[in-house]
């Protein structure tokens, strides 16, 4: 399916989506499979997508429309043995109409026919283990680890931009990240997106018993949970050494500035803006700290998203269903209300008070709230694990 990328607004500066069929790299961790494992690619609806794009009315069509790139995919790896032969000629004819793709992928068939065709992108490739063998275990269809260092190597001789993500990080599978972050350094990779494992008990019901063992059944208990310590301290532990090493880092919600996504902007003419945009912006603009408001923030994003009114409650629906499902969210919307909906209320993950770098303000035991009672929120250059910081009337001032 060919689509909005809903559930990575403000994260994704590629805001479409080509997911396919299962995919038989059959990684034990993958939520796609976990979720849906008999999902099946609809190649007539992506293709009729494609050829009519510039008449249709939805968002989809719209975000082609402006020449916004489409990941491909954060569900599926497009070299799988299960998808490469759907994914090469639907890669080629986007290529022909000059639809930019960003590629997310460890390695797989095809890639040679891909690069005889695609024009210099940004490549994700997942790195998640320092060992083959346990590689092998965990991600039983999955291409080797060399053979990802190798395809890394080609990329970037060919003028290819490539992020790896130590995605998932687990210390039991990656104990000592410098010589994998200090070999990606050398091979010429941008930067590392790293996150912890994550499991609702749901999808670790439907886990095999052979991929528990496999995966360490310690680690899979870890990660049903927010914060697990061991996992917490090896995920910092990473992004320091990362840094150290010279890779840009990037974690969802981070508080850091980071230049993580400089290469899909240099290399597409049109992205999103995402939230790490913003908070590099505060740390330019503030770097002791200050208030934030509502306005900063539509006055930042606003411009860069499309104009017009669109069905774009999805996005809403995709990451804080608890809110959509009550249908106190307009279907159609600009791009600014949707923005106005995220900054008033922080049960949506996307509100920046998610992220270390901010929290809601308060005034004497009262939320701080600007002339229309939207919450101010405090930047903190230097992060806080609080959710609300109290000022005093000078601050506030």
């Amino acid at each position: 399916m060919l689509d909005t990328y809903w559930g990575e607004f403000l994260v994704s500066p590629a805001p479409l989506e080509l997911s396919l069929s299962y995919c038989s790299h059959s990684c034990a961790y993958c939520f796609a499979n976990l979720n849906q494992p008999n999902r099946k690619a609809n190649v007539k609806r992506i293709l009729s997508l494609l050829q009519h794009y510039q008449t249709r009315k939805s968002v989809a069509a719209m975000l082609l429309q402006h020449g916004y790139p489409v990941v491909v995919s954060n569900r599926v790896d497009p070299f799988a043995a299960s998808n490469y032969k759907l994914a090469l000629p639907l890669l080629e004819a986007m290529t022909r109409l000059e639809i930019p793709v960003v590629l997310q992928t460890k390695g797989g068939r095809g890639i040679d026919d891909a690069l005889a065709f695609l024009k210099p992108s940004v490549w994700y490739i997942s790195i998640a283990f320092e060992d083959d063998a346990r590689r092998a275990a965990v991600e039983p269809g999955a291409p080797s680890l060399e053979d990802r260092y190798a395809l890394i190597e080609r990329l970037v001789a060919r003028g290819h931009a490539v992020v790896v993500g130590l995605n998932p990080l687990v210390p039991e599978w990656l104990p000592d990240p410098l010589p994998v972050l200090e070999r990606l350094r050398a091979l010429g990779v941008h930067g590392v997106w790293i996150e912890r494992l994550h499991f609702t008990r749901r999808q670790s019901r439907q886990i095999s018993e052979a991929s528990l063992d496999a995966m360490g059944r310690d680690a899979v208990e870890r990660a049903h949970k927010h914060i697990a310590a061991p996992d917490f301290a090896h995920f910092l532990h990473t992004r320091e050494m990362a840094e150290g090493v010279g890779l840009s880092v990037f974690s969802a919600n981070q508080g850091t500035a980071s230049a993580f996504f400089d290469p899909w902007r240099r290399l597409y003419g049109r992205t999103f803006p995402v939230l790490q945009d913003f908070v590099n912006w505060c740390h330019a603009a503030m770097p002791d700290g200050g208030l934030v408001t509502l306005d900063d923030f539509l006055a930042f994003f606003g411009p860069q998203f499309p104009a017009g009114e669109y069905g774009i409650d999805s996005y809403l629906g995709a990451v804080a269903h608890n809110l959509w499902h009550t249908h106190a969210v307009p279907t159609t919307l600009t791009y600014s209300q949707l923005l106005a909906l995220i900054w008033a209320d922080g049960r949506i993950k996307l509100n920046p008070v998610r992220s270390p770098a901010f929290a809601m303000a308060r005034l004497g035991g009262a939320a701080l709230v600007d002339d229309r009672d939207m919450p101010v929120m405090v930047f903190l250059p230097d992060g806080t694990r609080e959710w609300w910081v109290d000022l005093d009337i000078e601050g506030a001032a």
